[in-house]
């Protein structure tokens, strides 16, 4: 099999566009958490939409939102209708003709954090995706990094704000 690289995980499409997606053989789409109201429906509508795409062996790769305890005014303001663990990321890829090759959390080291802020902010809060100094984002680049690293060698971070999933379309 073909090595991922991570501007294969960076180079991704909404689940809108499965339609053109997938020559090559491997997609590489955003789920972002479902991001409308009746969720559940959207999710398995998406992910058939992965399956009627994609060729039998066609590689997935999904960033999710991990944990429904950590929905947050984050969510609401980036459209998150859904929060995973990795069980019910596998068990979503698996009721819908896909077989988890990977899934990983990440945004490991900045989950303090990412929990502290949870816990203090407020509903009208403001998302946590935006500019940060340089200094400041040039730390959490470099926790991504190591993280990413981690991941490229195999091993499987325990916990984390986002869940990495990589699944194979079964025939």
């Amino acid at each position: 099999e073909d090595e991922l690289t991570a501007a294969d995980i960076l180079n991704t499409y909404d689940a809108i566009d499965l339609a053109i997606a997938a020559d090559d053989g491997l997609l590489r789409f955003r789920h972002n958490g479902n991001r409308h109201a009746k969720q559940d429906q959207r999710a398995d509508g998406g992910h058939d939409e992965a399956r009627r795409c994609l060729q039998p062996g066609a590689v997935a790769v999904l960033n999710l939102p991990a944990y429904a305890w950590m929905f947050s005014a984050h969510d609401r303001r980036t459209q998150n209708a859904r929060r995973f663990t990795r069980g019910e990321a596998r068990a979503l890829m698996a009721r819908h003709g896909f077989r988890t090759l990977r899934a990983s959390y990440w945004n490991m080291f900045l989950f303090p954090l990412m929990l502290l802020h949870r816990l203090i902010e407020h509903d009208d809060a403001k998302s946590d995706v935006r500019e940060y100094p340089r200094w400041q984002d040039a730390i959490f680049s470099a926790a991504l990094t190591v993280e990413l690293a981690i991941i490229a060698t195999g091993i499987s971070l325990p916990f984390g704000g986002s869940l990495l999933v990589v699944a194979i379309r079964e025939d």
